[in-house]
Parts: structure tokens; C-alpha cells; sequence
């Protein structure tokens, strides 16, 4: 099995375009791309600019696999009826594995990345969301002990997504 430490880490200075060139490529690849939803390069940054934090490893110039921290919202919290601060709640964005590399267990590395990453800034609490479709994913996540909360559909675009938690 690959090891996330085998491939170098970048967790600053990411060349934004580059990610979403890899998120493109992962995104068309995808047999139901609708599961990883969309970014644009602005929300990127201004999701970087609030906290947000991307984390890239590289195998030479190609990026292996990818995760994004997001800092949550109150707001958006409540929207989710989660009842905790925002100052205790980090989130997985995007979770993603090149085509190349899938089924090497990089998903669950990356899932333990994150947990230490949320510990590091005194986050208490991990929040996802993930496609109900998506039981590859969801099976990593419960498998790492986050509980489903609810099935959620965005008022904005209809995007329907389970919602999960873990109290780290």
C-alpha cells in the first residue's frame, strides 16, 4: 500500500491553477462527476483567504491526491443543524485521488491528515459532506468514525448531500 509521506507534501504556496487543473482531470474522469460538485478559482481563494488550507502531494510535477480544509461558518452550521461553534468546527472539502493512484488507501490517509491538521488549530469537531451515491467515500468516513447526521438538500442548486461528523 502507497503511504502519503512516500509523496511530497505542499501545504503552502499552492499553485491554484495547477489544482484546478487536477481537479479538472479528476472531475471529468469521474463516472458521476456531480459527486464532487464545483469550485471556481475565486472561491478557491477567497475560501483560502477565510482559513481554508489545500493540502497537495506530489509524485515529481503530478499531484497524487488533494484535500481542502474549510473553516465553517455559524451560519452554515446552522443551516446543517449542527449546534457547535464554528471556532470548535473544521470541515473536508474536496477529497481527491488521481486516477492513477486510486485504491492505494490515500482517501483514508488523507481522512487521518485531516483529523490532525483540525486538532492542530483546536478544532474539536470534523464535518463532511459527501453524495449519497458516493459509498466509496461515505464507507471511508464511517470506517474513521464520523456519523451520519442527515440528508441535505441545498436550497441554492438542489445539490443533495449526506452530512457526517466526528468528534475528534
Amino acid at each position: 500500500m502507497m503511504q502519503l509521506k512516500d509523496f511530497k507534501k505542499k501545504e503552502k504556496n499552492n499553485d491554484i491553477d495547477k489544482y484546478l487543473e487536477f481537479y479538472n482531470d479528476v472531475r471529468n474522469n469521474m463516472e458521476h462527476p456531480d459527486w464532487l460538485g464545483t469550485f471556481t478559482k475565486e472561491e478557491i481563494e477567497e475560501l483560502l483567504s477565510a482559513g481554508g488550507k489545500l493540502f497537495n502531494y506530489y509524485n515529481n510535477d503530478e499531484i497524487v491526491c488533494s484535500f481542502f480544509y474549510l473553516p465553517c461558518s455559524n451560519k452554515s452550521l446552522q443551516k446543517h443543524n449542527i449546534s457547535y461553534d464554528e471556532s470548535i468546527v473544521g470541515s473536508c472539502g474536496p477529497i481527491m485521488v488521481n486516477k492513477k493512484y486510486i485504491g492505494n488507501g490515500l482517501q483514508n490517509q488523507m481522512i487521518k491528515e485531516l483529523e490532525d491538521y483540525c486538532k492542530s488549530i483546536n478544532k474539536k469537531y470534523c464535518y463532511t459532506r459527501i453524495h449519497p451515491d458516493n459509498t466509496y467515500c461515505i464507507n471511508n468516513f464511517v470506517k474513521s468514525d464520523y456519523k451520519f447526521l442527515q440528508t441535505y438538500t441545498s436550497k441554492k442548486d438542489g445539490e443533495v448531500r449526506n452530512d457526517y461528523l466526528k468528534e475528534l
